[in-house]
């Protein structure tokens, strides 16, 4: 009996700590970002047919391109400055005003540099419907102040927001998504669905946490400078998934762009499975950078550990199951979509030791230069290979460089750490005599 009460009053403390109940609100938020989107997959496959769909994701690519650019790393950087600065509204506001501002001004290019693409690309002359639809759709997932509210570890009543606003546009896609000349609704509408979201979630900022303050030029610039290499970083690694999309959009015809986008399209939901623990453990990361170096090395090695763990689980899964997964969210006419998502199903253990390893330990210890070069590195390799495999195997080809990129950075960090004998799995032993950059405030610093 009384082992019983024990383990029940433990379960009863996990489930009330504050990572926990945050990673449960994360799940949420990634279910009404990635997840209900999946759920039309079935629906508009049928309804819009290969080309259509192929099309509608070619200009989701544009879109996500869009997000990156605005985004600009700041889920990484203005997090640990809030994390850092929770205790100070009047921090909070310069934050908030300052990456509200750079957003706003990398929303400006973004709209510039598609009427560009519009003018001078082939592939989207007559498809500009498409083009900005999905322009609209990145832009408004971008400006969402999810970062702000992680930074502060409250994240339920945002995500609760977001639920409830892009249900609702998921509903409207059914609604109204009728036939093939429907396909731009389906980018308005999620585009409508992540703007109002935005919009509600900024207003809950200002109301709760922070200042309302006008964002300025000179703000702006300031934050952007600040953060350009985490820019850098995101970026990269957000280029590479999309970069195939418009590989194969160029190079094959675009039932192949569809095959490929329906793969990726069922492995990303078990890949954003990992997106909700790194992002509840990355403020906490970043704290015990200042206050304690080895509590943050145990933070990386257990999650290394479990997230490789976790993915290697998923990828078996997958793999197993991708014929059944393939019918039942793409339907007829999409076989060929079985050996990428194989392939793809791969990256799953694979990230999970490269996020950890990047985002929770060389981050907050602020090797951003570092993890940057390697990331950047990649970029003309997995290029190269795209459009090399690309060309000949279609959207298997395209699949095997993805991952063999991911595997290359994984290899890199952890060839460069264990060079600079930065390891986590050997903190703090091996890092006695080490250069190691100190953050003002920590306890292993003193």
């Amino acid at each position: 009996m009384e082992i019983e009460q024990i383990v029940t009053s433990r379960i009863s403390r996990l489930w009330h700590h504050s990572i926990v109940q945050n990673a449960i609100a994360l799940y949420a938020a990634q279910f009404a970002t990635f997840l209900l989107p999946l759920v039309t997959v079935p629906y508009l496959a049928r309804v819009l047919g290969p080309d259509i769909w192929g099309l509608v994701v070619f200009a989701q690519a544009f879109g996500l391109y869009a997000m990156l650019i605005v985004d600009y790393g700041f889920l990484l950087s203005a997090t640990r400055d809030v994390a850092r600065h929770r205790d100070s509204a009047e921090r909070l506001s310069e934050i908030l005003s300052g990456v509200l501002g750079a957003k706003l001004l990398l929303a400006f290019l973004c709209i510039c540099l598609a009427g560009l693409a519009q003018i001078f690309v082939p592939a989207l002359h007559g498809k500009g419907m498409f083009l900005w639809m999905g322009i609209f759709w990145g832009i408004g997932l971008a400006l969402n102040p999810l970062w702000f509210f992680l930074g502060l570890e409250r994240v339920r009543l945002v995500t609760a927001i977001n639920l409830a606003v892009q249900t609702l546009a998921t509903v409207a896609i059914f609604a109204l998504v009728r036939s093939a000349e429907d396909g731009w609704k389906v980018l308005g509408l999620q585009g409508i669905g992540s703007c109002l979201s935005a919009l509600i979630c900024l207003g809950l900022a200002y109301r709760r946490e922070a200042r309302f303050r006008l964002p300025t030029v000179r703000a702006a610039w300031e934050t952007l400078r600040s953060s350009w290499r985490l820019f850098l970083y995101r970026t990269a690694i957000g280029l590479y998934a999309t970069t195939n999309t418009l590989v194969l959009g160029f190079l094959a015809p675009v039932q192949f762009v569809a095959f490929y986008a329906g793969a990726d399209k069922i492995i990303k939901p078990f890949l954003r499975l990992m997106d909700p623990i790194t992002a509840v453990l990355n403020p906490r990361a970043n704290n015990l950078a200042y206050t304690a170096q080895s509590e943050a090395a145990r933070l990386a090695r257990r999650g290394t550990l479990g997230m490789f763990a976790g993915g290697l689980a998923a990828a078996l899964v997958v793999f197993l199951l991708a014929p059944l997964l393939v019918r039942l969210a793409l339907g007829p006419g999409f076989q060929s979509a079985v050996p990428a998502l194989r392939v793809l199903s791969i990256l799953l253990p694979v990230l999970g030791i490269s996020i950890p390893l990047s985002q929770q330990w060389m981050v907050p210890l602020g090797l951003d230069n570092l993890l940057t070069r390697i990331t950047i590195s990649a970029a003309p390799i997995h290029l190269v290979l795209a459009v090399i495999l690309g060309s000949r195997f279609a959207e298997l080809g395209v699949a095997w460089a993805l991952v063999a990129t991911e595997t290359y950075i994984v290899l890199a960090i952890w060839v460069v750490l264990h060079q600079r004998r930065l390891n986590p799995f050997t903190y703090p032993a091996a890092i006695r005599g080490v250069d190691v950059p100190q953050l003002e405030g920590s306890r292993d610093a003193d």
